[in-house]
């Protein structure tokens, strides 16, 4: 009987626990705030804070639809033991330099160390005015990413697509899919 009472409790921990699903291409809602289309399968792991999807795996790549962030919001890392309340919180008047910089504070907190973030661009978040920025990333065992951050404030809310990936095979090879789920993006409203 103790036997089965483990069993029952694994099997219930483990159903709570957010799996990846196999996505068909087409347009998906992003929290009732915008769409985007996928024109490959792709693997989807949905949590409160982001969408993420990925082809390979997410060590290796991924695209993630960040959750909006409203007023005093952090942003959807995984924070260092102790580091989240050091985490610097959104507010809806930032320039996107400001931006930028509560970016390269919150990976600062993160297992991940930020060796570059920069070359602000403007760029489309679908009719909207947005920003892209370029991000490399290393990690403590030594895996290296490269990666892009599209991000604009629309109705007060930060919207943000966070790619990533291994350099430099990866990110070479998944950076046109970003790029098609970037061209795909509508902002809802838009006509």
């Amino acid at each position: 009987m103790r036997h089965f009472f483990i069993l029952l409790l694994t099997l219930t921990i483990a159903s709570c626990a957010p799996t990846f699903q196999l996505k068909q291409t087409g347009h998906s809602s992003m929290w009732n705030s915008y769409s985007v289309a996928t024109s490959e399968y792709i693997n989807e792991l949905k949590t409160d804070k982001s969408v993420m999807w990925t082809q390979d795996g997410p060590i290796l790549e991924r695209v993630e639809f960040w959750a909006p962030i409203s007023d005093g919001g952090k942003l959807p890392f995984i924070f260092i033991a102790g580091n989240e309340e050091r985490a610097e919180t959104f507010r809806s008047d930032m320039t996107p330099e400001e931006i930028v910089e509560l970016v390269r504070n919150g990976f600062s907190l993160t297992p991940s160390t930020p060796t570059f973030i920069g070359n602000l661009q403007p760029a489309p978040f679908g009719n909207k005015q947005g920003y892209m920025i370029d991000l490399n990333l290393s990690s403590k065992d030594g895996s290296d990413f490269k990666g892009n951050l599209l991000f604009a404030t629309i109705n007060g809310k930060l919207m943000a697509v966070f790619f990533a990936a291994r350099e430099t095979h990866y990110y070479e090879a998944r950076r046109p899919y970003f790029d098609s789920v970037v061209q795909s993006i509508k902002v809802s409203g838009d006509a």
